[in-house]
């Protein structure tokens, strides 16, 4: 029997440095929608003459930076799945540092690969996400 753990990928893909250093996780999302909501006013005023086109060399460009969520995409993993920190992170929109905080509170299980690497549960990640919005919903806005 094949343990996943022990054939979990180092990385999936490569995110350059994000160009504004100083932008919170809220300016980033602005900056990004901001710049989705400017290709559809150009596309309205005529501007664009290839708007498939356009959207599409927007989309890598947000993808350089990690800005995957702005893209539509069926999600990949496995339920069962593990992976490592940085992956895991990609998953859940969140700093690697925030999934081992994660396991460090048994809101995640982590396990070790063969090198000893910590991995973490994809399905882990999608309950805790699950129980986050329940908690949200349950708590009175101010």
């Amino acid at each position: 029997m094949t343990d996943k753990r022990q054939t979990a990928p180092r990385r999936r893909w490569t995110v350059q440095p994000w160009p504004w250093p100083g932008d919170s996780r809220e300016d980033r999302a602005k900056r990004v929608a901001r710049s989705y909501r400017q290709l559809v006013f150009d596309i309205t005023q005529g501007r664009v003459d290839d708007p498939a086109g356009d959207l599409y060399r927007l989309d890598q460009q947000w993808l350089q930076y990690g800005a995957f969520w702005a893209i539509p995409s069926q999600d990949p993993y496995d339920p069962s799945e593990w992976v490592h920190a940085a992956d895991a992170a990609h998953y859940a929109d969140v700093e690697p540092g925030t999934i081992r905080k994660w396991a460090e509170r048994g809101h995640i299980r982590v396990e070790h690969d063969h090198q000893g690497a910590p991995v973490y549960n994809i399905g882990d990640l999608r309950s805790n996400e699950i129980r986050q919005r329940n908690a949200r919903k349950r708590s009175p806005t101010t």
